[in-house]
């Protein structure tokens, strides 16, 4: 019966914070720009042989299976990046495969695999590049291996990948 009439008392416990620091960094957009015509592996005579033509990310062209070359009109290249952005600031590379399918004029197909983002090989994870502290570019290219069968199919070949760069 006592408790049923009793007031129950607490007292009162607050705190404040004041001054509470709200911020913000604005960065510069991002942008990927193609500086050349593309990863090209120029003009190749087929072979009896499987063969394997590779351009590596300085431009640089080999070959395997006995393949030739007709050097009249003859344009390889490895792909050619810029990117823009926010000085000093981290970015990542993706491409949205680790293979792709040339198809021919003719018909055929071919693959290209093994891409190399400057001297890494992209196997699906991000490749991580700083864009330069004392400037707000970078560069970069992307090199890879053409994979013919014996005889291929003669004409023109032809695909394309996608290159994505954002912030990390």
């Amino acid at each position: 019966a006592i408790f049923a009439f009793s007031t129950i008392s607490f007292g009162q416990n607050t705190a404040t914070v004041t001054n509470v620091p709200v911020g913000a960094r604005i960065f510069a957009p991002i942008t990927l720009e193609l500086s050349n015509g593309g990863l090209m592996f120029g003009n190749i005579v087929r072979s009896s042989s499987a063969f394997t033509v590779t351009v590596n990310h300085e431009g640089t062209r080999s070959e395997t299976g006995g393949v030739t070359y007709i050097t009249t009109g003859d344009e390889y290249s490895a792909a050619k990046f810029s990117v823009t952005g926010e000085s000093g600031q981290a970015y990542n590379i993706r491409l949205n495969a680790t293979s792709i399918s040339l198809s021919g004029s003719e018909g055929g197909t071919m693959t290209v695999d093994k891409f190399h983002i400057g001297e890494t090989l992209y196997e699906g994870s991000d490749i991580v590049r700083t864009i330069n502290s004392e400037g707000t570019t970078d560069s970069f290219a992307i090199g890879a291996k053409l994979n013919g069968i014996a005889n291929q199919t003669s004409g023109v070949y032809s695909g394309s990948f996608n290159v994505t760069v954002d912030y990390n």
